[in-house]
């Protein structure tokens, strides 16, 4: 890890469980953790417990409504101008509503793609974007996918989608210099939960 010492790590829904346990660790690391929520009151207390902690790195609360593609834009211009770009980004936020295919309602299928789909593929694009335009040959783009409750996942088509469609929309960036694109179920030491976990790793 020493590394990534003073890099920048964008994490987003840091806030609370897996986001914020990653945030954690990075910044005990030694990383500039840019972490992002809706609302970053939890956030700014982990901020303060890494500062009290000692830890080397930085905590950096930033407040984004990720179903919201200008706060998106927003935010990696504004890492850009204090922070030069993103090194490491996890996405992490996502959400499920009980809203099946053929009964759902509208507003929740579009709130779940706003954040489940639309702001996993925003982000990752901005995230290479900026590692591209920096010469960044070590970046790391993660996409936590949750998941949960798999026997929906497998007769859902609308959650089938959620799941399937960050893959295939970053199978095209081979032709860009990722070399490789791994795919791998891990078990969270938080949560008996699974998550569906998406790595890139650029040409060195």
């Amino acid at each position: 890890m020493e590394r990534w010492t003073g890099r920048v790590a964008l994490v987003t829904g840091a806030s609370v469980g897996i986001g914020a346990a990653v945030a954690r660790a990075l910044v005990q690391h030694g990383m500039k953790v840019v972490g992002c929520a809706r609302s970053v009151d939890k956030i700014e207390k982990l901020a303060a417990e890494c500062q009290s902690a000692g830890y080397p790195g930085t905590l950096i609360p930033y407040k984004c409504d990720l179903s919201n593609e200008e706060e998106i834009l927003s935010m990696f211009s504004a890492i850009k101008t204090l922070h030069q770009g993103v090194d490491v980004c996890i996405n992490n936020a996502g959400l499920a509503r009980p809203e099946p295919l053929l009964s759902g309602k509208t507003e929740g299928w579009r709130t779940m793609i706003d954040v489940n789909v639309m702001a996993v593929s925003i982000c990752t694009r901005e995230a290479y974007q900026s590692m591209k335009e920096r010469n960044i040959d070590d970046g790391h783009i993660i996409n936590i996918n949750s998941v949960y409750l798999q026997d929906w996942w497998k007769q859902d088509l609308l959650l089938n989608f959620m799941i399937m469609t960050p893959r295939e929309l970053l199978q095209p960036m081979r032709a860009f210099g990722v070399s490789k694109l791994k795919t791998w179920l891990t078990l969270s030491y938080m949560s008996s939960v699974p998550h569906l976990t998406y790595r890139l790793e650029t040409y060195r």
